[in-house]
């Protein structure tokens, strides 16, 4: 498993390499580009956008919280609602959920 660089001043999950697929584009300063418009994401939403669609392959909510680093009480439904919340702001996104797979790019 490919592990989420942590930086290791605030812990956050860092940004690394620019990002582009289809039509998306992530910045390695964060900026998010969609449909050539910019779009104001969360940190959240920003983390969880950038894992999901850098993956090869689709990964479970389970393993979305984890490589995000989220706990708590409902990290699953957690996942869950930044990516209702990114479908809102970014309206196309190809975020596709699959049954009983995951989640997934395409």
């Amino acid at each position: 498993m490919i592990e989420t660089p942590i930086c290791a001043h605030c812990g956050h999950v860092v940004c690394g390499d620019d990002i582009e697929r289809g039509d998306l584009r992530i910045e390695a300063s964060g900026t998010v580009i969609w449909r050539d418009e910019p779009v104001r994401l969360t940190h959240a939403q920003r983390t969880v956008l950038r894992i999901v669609a850098s993956s090869p392959t689709p990964l479970t909510r389970a393993e979305l919280a984890q490589r995000t680093g989220y706990h708590g009480d409902d990290p699953v439904n957690l996942i869950n609602v930044l990516i209702h919340n990114i479908r809102k702001r970014m309206p196309g996104v190809p975020i596709a959920t699959i049954h009983r797979q995951g989640v997934a790019w395409g």
